[in-house]
């Protein structure tokens, strides 16, 4: 099969010797030229239909990747609403271990996020000055670990889920 560069050259080269020839075209050159221009024009009409069948393929490749998304965000919030099941179950029940045949959870206090409580009041402490005021969370998080009651914010538990084989 002639690719569309091949036939590119050779009418390219067919041309050449025409002009170096001064115009003059045997009948074979003739014919020649001729083929060579069905070829292409079938070629580039092929070409072209390659191309819009990888648009068509690029689109659907898009779709799928999109309903991809959307499945992997559904996965994922099932499964953060699962683990809060899962931490609530064991809170109500007033253990840190679930034990099966052969595994274990373990849920266990995290070290908790910084909730604000009052936003004016953290930006007034523990602001920086900027275009826009950012507070220093890690500042907050220091003093409320020293035990500081600081009226701007306050440490809410989290729990966090530890699952392992059994030996």
């Amino acid at each position: 099969m002639t690719t569309l560069n091949n036939l590119l050259q050779q009418r390219q080269l067919a041309i050449t010797m025409i002009q170096a020839a001064g115009g003059e075209l045997t009948p074979e050159q003739e014919l020649e030229l001729v083929e060579n221009e069905k070829q292409l024009i079938k070629k580039v009409d092929a070409t072209v239909a390659v191309r819009k069948e990888m648009d068509v393929i690029a689109a659907h490749l898009k779709e799928q990747i999109e309903e991809l998304k959307q499945a992997l965000s559904a996965v994922e919030n099932y499964a953060e609403r699962f683990d809060e099941r899962i931490k609530w179950v064991a809170l109500q029940a007033g253990t840190t271990e679930l034990v099966g045949d052969s595994h274990i959870i373990t849920v266990k206090p995290t070290r908790g996020s910084v909730e604000i409580t009052d936003d004016a009041l953290a930006k007034e402490l523990y602001g920086i000055t900027e275009t826009k005021i950012k507070i220093r969370l890690d500042d907050i998080r220091k003093d409320l670990d020293k035990g500081l009651q600081l009226g701007c914010a306050k440490i809410v538990q989290g729990y966090s889920i530890k699952t392992k084989v059994k030996k």
